[in-house]
């Protein structure tokens, strides 16, 4: 048997242990240690927020430090990194930290945590402003909160239009439902809609609007080149179905509408 410690179990080690017979021991450790070195800025901002959840104040404050350079979210690694060091006392190095925060993000946490630390520094007047846009922002964060719960109750009554076939009925309340929050695919459901109702220019600048976001949408695509084609502009017809087969090459529509051109030009 061989004792991988030996010395600190009281057993004498194998005499067959040598160079080749370490390197293998080593093996599991050397791989932990390259593991280790590939924590993402994620890893340690989640590690840290576990650490101040079980006041370990030094522990977060040193894997944050540690792992700063790989944090994308650096605002957020700043407000954990001022939590930390406010909790240990260190409330001049907590306000750089939450003023770095604020700085490169506008959350409500982050202001309101900013507003308690200049209070503890007896910096009153500053404490007042950066709570009174903590207050705001969190008032942005509901009203929006509150928009889309409106638009997804619109949508929802568009879907239940939609099953009886009353067209104009979910095309009002998609519409409805765009006023409140402006989302990608009921702007492509509101151009479908307007197709099929025979209000194709409408359509055609809800689909150059989607488009302009997502053109990587191939059903849209399709959409605006049968636009293209019933107005006579072919060359740009052909130039929406040549993108839709570069990204789906076996897109049997997107072929058959290039056959047929290529008939009527034959002809």
């Amino acid at each position: 048997m061989t004792v991988l410690f030996a010395g600190r179990t009281g057993v004498k080690s194998s005499p067959d242990i040598g160079v080749k017979n370490m390197q293998h021991i080593m093996e599991p450790f050397q791989l932990a240690k390259r593991k280790q070195k590939l924590l993402t800025g994620e890893d340690y901002c989640l590690r840290a927020s576990q650490l101040l959840e079980k006041r370990q104040w030094s522990a977060a404050q040193t894997i944050l430090q540690k792992g700063l350079l790989e944090v994308e979210k650096k605002a957020k690694a700043y407000h954990l990194l001022g939590l930390a060091l406010y909790h240990q006392g260190f409330f001049g190095q907590a306000l750089t930290q939450f003023q770095k925060a604020c700085g490169r993000e506008a959350r409500p946490e982050y202001f309101l945590n900013l507003s308690i630390v200049l209070n503890e520094l007896g910096h009153y007047k500053e404490a007042c402003k950066a709570y009174e846009k903590a207050l705001h922002l969190k008032n942005q964060s509901e009203e929006q909160n509150w928009k889309e719960e409106i638009s997804r109750r619109h949508t929802q009554t568009a879907k239940t239009y939609l099953k009886k076939n009353q067209l104009k009925a979910a095309l009002a309340e998609y519409i409805k439902g765009l006023q409140f929050h402006p989302q990608a695919s009921t702007q492509l459901q509101v151009a479908r809609l307007l197709w099929k109702l025979d209000q194709k220019n409408l359509a055609f600048k809800y689909l150059k609007s989607f488009l302009s976001l997502h053109s990587y949408d191939t059903s849209a695509r399709l959409l605006l080149a049968e636009w293209y084609f019933e107005n006579k502009q072919i060359p740009l017809a052909i130039n929406e179905w040549e993108s839709v087969l570069k990204k789906e090459p076996q897109n049997q529509e997107a072929h058959n509408c290039l056959l047929k051109i290529q008939q009527l030009t034959d002809v």
